[in-house]
């Protein structure tokens, strides 16, 4: 297995064509360094990670500040990693982000420790929209969301939520991650979107945080729309599962795919995440205004005072 430090530069673009064909793309006995990791990951695009939004925080490892350890295991002052072992429900990992709020459009999961009992899915939304009826695609796009934070967050019950000591404050460096944006009054995103890089539609669903919605621009119930993305999206057909195993990197396209996780069984289990853009292989993303920076850190200073 050829590593992917030593790809040339037309390996590496038929890599990325394969990610933004299928959503995600796996590279499997790797067996990297953080240092090589991240200077793979350099070479596809940004991986600075202390944008004002988030931040760095407990989780990041000082020599490497831009990856973030996943795992049950102490870091730094924190009881364990990033989300702990709690099961996770399907997110993107731009949050309460809506279209064009968010860079790091790939996310990397490094498996450095496997718990075979953990299972990772993929829910690819481009892969859905594509074989829907044309009623069905016009149906959802008119379809608009509001995007918040919610009580749960990703976590299956609130209990999980509380539990999770790696989300909170540690001596105030990881307040930025209390709030990176807040939508207000009848701000909205359109639920179907086009992706910079590959013109085609994608449906942008982030279930923990659909504040509100509407269609044909009238209020209707987040519950009912709800539902209605479930029963759409979360099919087998669409999803595809993971266990990771040692050497393992799996990066995702967050407009394409959502992921959810099982709970972690083992404390054997330690992945290092990346998150990064398309920027230094394929250029800059249309659809992202770097002014929205601003915007995120006015809207955290609120949310934090409340």
């Amino acid at each position: 297995m050829k590593k992917i430090t030593e790809y040339t530069d037309k390996e590496l673009r038929e890599a990325v064509d394969i990610l933004l064909d299928n959503g995600h793309v796996m590279f499997h006995e790797q067996y990297l360094t953080q240092d090589e990791l991240i200077e793979f990951c350099r070479r596809i695009g940004d991986t600075n990670d202390s944008n004002p939004s988030m931040g760095h925080m407990e989780f990041n490892p000082k020599d490497n500040p831009d990856l973030s350890i996943i795992t049950t295991q102490p870091v730094g002052k924190s009881p364990h990693g990033m989300f702990g072992p709690t099961d996770l429900v399907y997110h993107g990992d731009g949050g309460m982000c809506h279209f064009g709020e968010f860079k790091e459009l790939l996310t990397g999961l490094y498996c450095v420790g496997s718990c075979p009992d953990t299972v990772l899915s993929l829910l690819n939304t481009n892969k859905a929209f594509t074989e829907f009826s044309e009623e069905e695609k016009e149906y959802w796009r008119n379809v608009e969301t509001q995007l918040n934070m919610k009580e749960k967050g990703i976590y299956g019950t609130i209990e999980e939520k509380n539990r999770d000591g790696s989300m909170k404050a540690i001596d105030g460096a990881q307040e930025a991650y209390k709030c990176p944006i807040y939508h207000y009054g009848d701000e909205r995103q359109n639920v179907v979107n086009i992706h910079p890089y590959t013109g085609k539609e994608f449906m942008l669903w982030q279930p923990a945080f659909v504040d509100k919605a509407w269609y044909k621009g009238e209020p209707i119930s987040v519950d009912e729309i709800q539902d209605k993305f479930r029963k759409a999206l979360v099919r087998g057909k669409n999803i595809t599962d993971f266990v990771l195993r040692e050497g393992d990197f799996l990066i995702c396209d967050q407009y394409y795919t959502l992921h959810r996780r099982s709970w972690v069984q083992s404390s054997d289990r330690v992945i290092w995440r990346p998150a990064f853009d398309y920027s230094n292989i394929l250029g800059p993303d249309s659809a992202y205004n770097p002014s929205i920076e601003d915007k995120k850190y006015i809207s955290r200073q609120k949310a934090n005072k409340v």
